[in-house]
């Protein structure tokens, strides 16, 4: 599906970014300033900053695009995307640029996890390791020599168990929605790279390891597929986990390093929320990601 380009052409921007209040930070410029009570307010005013602010730093006119927001956690930016390629299948915008940002650096955000004991130190080796990234990338349906992966479907669900949860989830929504974003596998086909989410902490790890089980219970060929775990090299980034994921599979589909065209990344926010993308390379039908 071909677009116009230029400043007439429909654009839509989803960003997926957490909420202030969740990393001890205000929507505005003065850090005494207090934030509204309603967790939608907050987003909004974060959004509205956000996407300002970046456009007056890059020294573009302002943004006259649409603008939806995804504050759901580590799922965020799998339903961005979604969200993305639904509007460009409906003719809604031309071309989508999904960003994701969060950070768990920051002094009081380290002083929770500290007191939540959820951070990775020499006496708890189960906890993780803060981090900080963002990412942007054009969705688009335009035919171009830079395309090098589609999205082929993005699964969601919800698991009753929370990761903060008594008991942890026994990776079976998770497996439903692996199963549900792969489609079937093929005769000769081999197993999905998967990357996952899973940052060191023990409620993810168990999860983790019952979704290996029960993969494996359906198909024997997932005990050979490979694994990414970006949090080993980039720590926990939250919103921006999916997001680190995808363009490492970018680069990797980009660059041949990919151990297979088949990739499935997986998300799982700490409230329940599931979410499973599968990339490959493009095909004629699929949106595809470009760098920006």
């Amino acid at each position: 599906m071909g677009g116009r380009r230029g400043a007439g052409a429909r654009r839509g921007a989803l960003p997926a970014l957490p909420d202030p209040e969740a990393r001890g930070f205000t929507t505005g410029k003065d850090p005494y300033e207090e934030d509204p009570d309603d967790a939608r307010e907050r987003i909004a005013r974060l959004v509205d900053r956000l996407v300002k602010g970046t456009w007056q730093a890059l020294g573009w006119p302002a943004w006259k695009g649409l603008v939806r927001a995804f504050p759901t956690g580590n799922v965020a930016f799998a339903q961005a995307l979604a969200a993305a390629g639904e509007d460009l299948r409906a003719s809604k915008v031309e071309r989508a640029l999904v960003c994701a940002v969060d950070s768990f650096i920051s002094p009081e955000t380290l002083t929770l996890l500290h007191q939540q004991q959820r951070l990775k130190t020499p006496g708890r080796p189960t906890g993780l390791m803060a981090g900080e990234a963002a990412v942007a990338l054009l969705l688009t349906c335009e035919e171009t020599a830079e395309s090098s992966m589609a999205v082929v479907r993005v699964a969601q669900g919800r698991d009753a168990a929370p990761l903060d949860g008594e008991q942890p989830p026994d990776g079976q929504e998770l497996a439903r929605q692996v199963l549900a974003a792969l489609g079937p596998l093929g005769q000769d086909a081999s197993a999905p790279l998967m990357v996952s989410d899973h940052d060191g902490q023990y409620a993810r790890a168990f999860e983790w390891g019952m979704l290996q089980v029960r993969l494996r219970e359906t198909d024997a060929r997932f005990e050979q597929g490979a694994v990414w775990m970006p949090a080993k090299s980039f720590g926990h980034t939250g919103v921006a986990s999916g997001a680190v994921a995808t363009a490492l599979v970018f680069r990797g589909l980009a660059r041949g390093y990919a151990p297979t065209s088949s990739v499935l990344v997986l998300s799982s926010a700490e409230a329940g929320e599931r979410a499973v993308i599968h990339l490959t390379a493009p095909g004629r039908s699929n949106p595809r990601l470009r760098r920006p």
